[in-house]
């Protein structure tokens, strides 16, 4: 009896397993399809500003993330949107794939200077797992990197060494 209680428990946690990883699978694939839709870093205008303006790692000083829109001071305008795509729309949910949007506008005359958008998925593990083993969610990103906010701000702010404030 013992046995087959056993056996009857392994089935049930591979199935739990096996139905979670297609469900992660699919999830996926649709992360890898949107992507290739619109993923990625696109500058569509780059801002030369002059050294004062960079840190000793070369990026700007000026970025100051707790003020939403207003991140980046009175001259831009920084828009960051998170999107719940799976299923419809909840945070809570597991699978859970979302869409990250960030863009970069010049305030004086609403120019779009620059956009970083990446799709992701978070967890879809089987419940066992995640539940007691304390191990983080698994995810899932495309792209791969190169699609944040840090690299949206460096490809559009460029040091210029001459101190002036030419836009290209």
């Amino acid at each position: 009896m013992k046995r087959l209680s056993a056996g009857l428990l392994t089935l049930g946690l591979m199935a739990m397993a096996g139905c979670s990883t297609v469900s992660q699978r699919q999830l996926d694939a649709e992360v890898d399809r949107l992507c290739a839709v619109d993923g990625g870093l696109k500058i569509y205008e780059t801002v030369r500003l002059p050294p004062e303006k960079f840190n000793k790692y070369n990026q700007v000083n000026f970025y100051h993330p707790g003020r939403n829109e207003n991140a980046l001071g009175p001259e831009y305008i920084w828009k960051y949107e998170f999107t719940y795509l799976h299923p419809g729309g909840d945070p809570r949910a597991n699978p859970r794939m979302l869409r990250n949007h960030t863009q970069l506008f010049r305030r004086s005359d609403g120019h779009l200077l620059g956009e970083a958008v990446c799709y992701l998925r978070y967890g879809g593990d089987p419940r066992f797992l995640a539940e007691y083993s304390g191990a983080p969610e698994s995810s899932y990103l495309c792209p791969k990197k190169g699609v944040d906010g840090v690299h949206l701000l460096n490809g559009i702010f460029i040091k210029d060494e001459t101190g002036g404030q030419n836009e290209q």
